[in-house]
């Protein structure tokens, strides 16, 4: 299931910080409805538009936590840093709940990708925000992401990284620890 957002609107509204998105672009996705799922930027496999926001939401169940893999990534940005300054282009992941937002770092990933070094995260909690940002100058294909909703404990894969919370790892599934 690959969902696009295409929308035309006369009076684009802006965010907090003066950036523009389409307003429509949001998406929840649930596990009551599946544990798998698919999701892309907008126009992919074609060039996103400029000047974007999209959030995609991911949830789950109290006992599941989220495995989410970035098959093909291009995403503009000059700077392996993803800055947050309008500079480039970024997919930023962060915690749906405010308390999980202040104890867990947020994680930006910009640039191209080769398809042998896909981004592959699983999060441990069972709601993760993913939020697609460009800015109004160059656009790229954009990304095509897959997800799972797993029981907490059951994992099929190797954690590679992870940060001093432990709720956010990064994880291959190929490679033995």
């Amino acid at each position: 299931m690959s969902t696009n957002c295409h929308l035309q609107v006369e009076e684009v509204p802006v965010d907090e910080k003066n950036n523009y998105f389409i307003s429509d672009c949001s998406f929840n996705f649930y596990a009551t409805d599946s544990l798998v799922g698919e999701f892309t930027s907008p126009n992919y496999p074609g060039l996103y538009p400029a000047e974007i926001i999209c959030d995609y939401k991911l949830i789950g169940r109290a006992n599941e936590v989220i495995l989410l893999q970035f098959i093909e990534f291009d995403v503009e940005s000059s700077s392996h840093a993803c800055p947050t300054d309008g500079s480039g282009d970024y997919v930023e992941l962060r915690a749906c709940s405010l308390s999980d937002f202040l104890n867990i770092p947020k994680m930006r990933y910009c640039q191209t990708r080769p398809k042998e070094q896909q981004i592959i995260i699983r999060w441990n909690k069972p709601c993760l925000v993913i939020r697609f940002f460009s800015n109004p100058f160059i656009t790229r294909k954009g990304f095509f992401a897959s997800y799972s909703f797993q029981k907490a404990g059951n994992y099929d894969f190797f954690i590679t990284e992870c940060f001093t919370t432990s709720e956010l790892c990064v994880v291959s599934l190929c490679d033995s620890p």
